[in-house]
């Protein structure tokens, strides 16, 4: 099932119900969602960890938004270290993009 399954659509933009409430009803404690979260993804999803989570998310909003944005989505203290998400958070590219036309002029 997914958030638009869910209603995501309807929701409004103020509402800050939790997704998944512990069982009186609040948010949870993020010690208690691991071990939750680690009974639910089972064997078959093992490798997806909350760092995973975390990275793809900073990830996607970095690649649309840039490392700024990113760093503000992480709850980053220190705004300006656009490197330091960038070595710690956001996936890398398998394959350089084509720097072709600025090798060429070295010729």
């Amino acid at each position: 099932m997914t958030l638009i399954d869910m209603g995501a659509k309807d929701w409004a933009d103020d509402d800050e119900t939790p997704l998944f409430p512990s069982l009186a009803g609040g948010w949870r404690d993020p010690h208690n969602f691991a071990r939750t979260w680690r009974d639910a993804r089972g064997s078959a999803y093992a490798w997806i960890t909350a760092r995973t989570m975390r990275r793809t998310n900073l990830t996607a909003v970095a690649e649309e938004y840039g490392t700024e944005q990113a760093s503000r989505q992480g709850g980053h203290a220190v705004i300006s270290t656009g490197a330091d998400i960038t070595n710690r958070y956001l996936d890398r590219p398998l394959q350089a993009p084509d720097s072709t036309s600025a090798l060429e002029k070295l010729r």
